[in-house]
């Protein structure tokens, strides 16, 4: 982050000299004064230069969690970490019944994807219901972290995104009902796409990282 942000030849953000300035209007924000100290605990109350490059470099980073109960399940075989309520939401997940699979497919429930073998098809957009057209469709993984919900934000719990999809009328969206039962499973299965140390790693490894 310290090129784009402070170079001079050529020069970027041309922010270069203007360090305090950027800290100031930063902490003039409420919202951003805590934000920082909840990001950034036991470091004082005010905003550094260095926490503002700490901040957008994790922001850019890609974060790869692949233990969530899922995966133990699928790729190590261990099947006693999914229980029968998120096996069962698994089957209503991927069923022809809900369609859930039709756009959150793929390893990383996005469609589509690119690795070493090559592109597996075209990227994946859909009509996600809330009357805005077709829209990227988003991963699934560590959907349990990642509220609120839809392109817009508007739905702040993932009850309420099954509960939204059960209501929608759209191109390309299977109208469905869900029992209760039902609902709690596939909201069981959902939340196994979560690894649980997701979102857990110290000031010191997101520091080192940078530094790497």
């Amino acid at each position: 982050m310290r090129e784009p942000m402070l170079n001079e030849h050529p020069v970027e953000l041309g922010l270069k000299g203007r360090e305090a300035e950027v800290v100031a209007r930063l902490a003039s924000d409420a919202s951003y004064r805590a934000a920082f100290a909840s990001a950034f605990p036991g470091e004082g109350s005010g905003i550094t230069f260095e926490q503002v490059i700490l901040a957008i470099a994790a922001y850019e980073r890609t974060l790869i969690f692949g233990r969530s109960p899922f995966d133990l399940y699928v790729f190590e075989g261990k099947h006693d970490v999914l229980g029968a309520d998120a096996r069962r939401g698994m089957t209503l997940f991927f069923s022809e019944r809900l369609g859930c699979a039709s756009c959150h497919s793929g390893f990383n429930f996005s469609g589509a994807w690119r690795d070493s073998q090559g592109a597996t098809g075209e990227p994946s957009f859909a009509d996600n219901g809330l009357g805005v057209g077709p829209m990227r469709v988003p991963t699934l993984r560590n959907v349990s972290l990642t509220a609120p919900y839809m392109h817009d934000g508007s739905l702040p719990t993932l009850e309420a995104v099954v509960e939204h999809y059960e209501r929608a009328r759209a191109p390309g969206l299977r109208s469905f009902t869900l029992s209760a039962a039902e609902r709690r499973e596939l909201l069981a299965f959902l939340h196994s796409l979560t690894d649980p140390t997701f979102g857990m790693e110290s000031h010191a490894e997101r520091t080192n990282s940078v530094s790497r």
